[in-house]
């Protein structure tokens, strides 16, 4: 399995991985990170669009470059369905330990 080292800076979180000889570095953020979750959750671009206010448009921009960086398919579509993918299943499960350590965070400093 790959060695993960994660940076996590104001609106941005930089994924370093060694997955293959030599490295391959991305920056992934986290309002792509929340739009991906978003889609996951309600199995619709159109359906996480509106529940972000956001454009359907800028929501497929958003998982387009998440696709795009991580060179992997992160949802099957069809006519009617988005499914995740097993990627898109693995980032869906960090992505939720990562918005949970932010919340942890939140939380520590008002205690």
């Amino acid at each position: 399995s790959a060695l993960i080292d994660l940076t996590l800076s104001i609106g941005e979180l930089k994924l370093e991985s060694s997955r293959e000889p030599g490295s391959f570095a991305m920056a992934i953020n986290f309002r792509q990170l929340q739009v991906f979750r978003a889609v996951a959750k309600a199995r619709s671009f159109t359906r996480a669009s509106q529940a972000l206010f956001i454009s359907q448009s800028t929501v497929s921009q958003h998982i387009h470059e998440l696709e795009e960086m991580l060179h992997v398919k992160l949802f099957e579509r069809t006519r009617r369905s988005v499914n995740l993918t097993s990627a898109g299943e693995n980032l869906l499960r960090h992505g939720n330990q990562i918005f949970e350590l932010l919340d942890q965070a939140e939380n520590a400093v008002h205690t």
